[in-house]
């Protein structure tokens, strides 16, 4: 698939991944019981894990700050996995680059961490972010493509994605091809956000606007009930300001 995929000239890079940023945790297994470098086994905390190609990092523009993608060819069975800094926090390292060459065991087996990403969100803004384990192998799951930049109009996405599902019908011609870009995935998910966060401060304004007009209902009544103190105070030379500080005194405590 990758071979004949990339005889075309608008194809610039392709990977394979059982998961990918904004899917959900049925995409991904999970583990919660691990090994750490010095032998220290952790129970209690849930790593999320999948599988993926050696070319997907740079292919997705994900950021390493320490080490590198899998070293190792994909098509051969890689004990080579590419963590997060949120794994590297919790197994305990302060120093994210000691982690490069260090061994974890789950699952079984042991596997060699060689590279650890930035911190991201793998299922949304509104989830935390959670420890990763990505694991090297080429699965079936999502054929990632990237397409050349200079593609712009819509005739010409239209044009590849035509060529990329005769490749694929060519290749697995009993099954259905479905495709979606990315891109406009992630910014369905951002607006999603942004309504989210609209929605939010408009409430909030309603809950502050709901209550300042109970807090002026309160020192009209208050005036009224008042208006001869207040009349009598002004007769002996208090001033604004003195009337003011008695009448609001009583909501300030």
């Amino acid at each position: 698939m990758e071979a004949e995929l990339k005889k075309l000239s608008f194809v610039k890079d392709f990977t394979t991944a059982s998961s990918y940023p904004g899917e959900g945790y049925n995409s991904l297994s999970s583990s919660n019981y691990i090994e750490y470098p010095d032998g220290r086994i952790d129970k209690y905390t849930v790593h999320h894990t999948f599988v993926a190609g050696k070319q997907y990092f740079g292919l997705m523009g994900m950021k390493f700050l320490a080490g590198q993608t899998f070293i190792m060819d994909d098509d051969l069975e890689s004990p080579e996995v590419v963590v997060n800094k949120k794994f590297v926090q919790i197994m305990g390292l302060t120093n994210i680059e000691d982690a490069v060459g260090k061994q974890i065991q789950f699952w079984g087996s042991k596997r060699t961490i060689t590279g650890v990403l930035d911190d991201y969100h793998h299922f949304g803004f509104k989830n935390d972010v959670t420890p990763m384990i990505i694991r090297q192998g080429y699965v079936f799951d999502n054929q990632l493509v990237k397409l050349d930049e200079n593609i712009t109009s819509i005739s010409g996405f239209e044009n590849a994605v035509t060529q990329i599902q005769e490749v694929w019908k060519s290749i697995f011609p009993e099954s259905t091809f479905n495709y979606t870009f990315l891109n406009k995935k992630f910014q369905a998910q951002y607006r999603e956000e942004t309504k989210f966060g609209a929605a939010f401060q408009i409430f909030t304004a309603l809950a502050i606007l709901i209550a300042s007009m109970g807090l002026f209902g309160l020192t009209s009544y208050t005036c009224i009930q008042r208006k001869k103190e207040i009349g009598i105070r002004k007769v002996n030379g208090a001033t604004i300001a003195q009337i003011l500080k008695l009448l609001n005194q009583d909501f300030i405590k």
